[in-house]
């Protein structure tokens, strides 16, 4: 159905915006190879991918949950506030314990002090960490965007009050 289409169309927009983030950040300044590799991390932790899994099933239950009974412009609006901010709080949470487990990880395993040892200044590598989880978040709401936009569509299929079908009235006589 309309979930895993919606899976497969979400999961390849997000293996596209991580190509195009690789690419952006191609550069040989230490941010940008911080930033990349930040990137490079959340795809091998499969993070992501899990959240935008549990996105497109969670965006897939909520039209489901919503009372068939309201009226269409209801289900939408409802539809469209849950969805922004679940994805919303879903995202921050993500990026903020991926950020704090990045960084941990990386002093844990004295990774940190490889790249420090480079010549890399602590603010380098700060704000090629905080450029990496911002692309990394750009990407997620573009996703999760996409997500709303297709499922809001597969709303507005629905038939409103007073319609057979969408946009098909009762008696088959008027406009919806």
């Amino acid at each position: 159905g309309i979930a895993s289409g919606g899976l497969v169309g979400l999961v390849a927009t997000f293996a596209a915006l991580v190509q195009l983030s690789r690419l952006l950040l191609s550069g040989s300044h230490p941010v940008f190879a911080i930033a990349r590799n930040v990137i490079n991390e959340a795809v091998r932790m499969k993070v992501s991918l899990i959240f935008i899994v549990l996105m497109v099933f969670g965006l897939a239950a909520l039209p489901m949950m919503l009372d068939p009974e309201q009226p269409l412009r209801y289900r939408v609006q409802s539809f469209l506030q849950f969805a922004t901010a679940g994805s919303f709080w879903i995202i921050a949470l993500l990026i903020l314990i991926f950020s704090v487990s990045t960084v941990a990880t990386e002093q844990r395993d004295k990774v940190i002090w490889q790249t420090i040892t480079k010549p890399v200044s602590a603010w380098q590598y700060v704000l090629g960490k905080w450029l990496g989880a911002s692309v990394l978040a750009a990407a997620l709401l573009v996703v999760s965007g996409s997500g709303i936009f297709l499922f809001t569509e597969y709303l507005r299929g629905q038939p409103a009050i007073g319609e057979s079908e969408a946009y098909v009235t009762r008696g088959g006589k008027g406009l919806t």
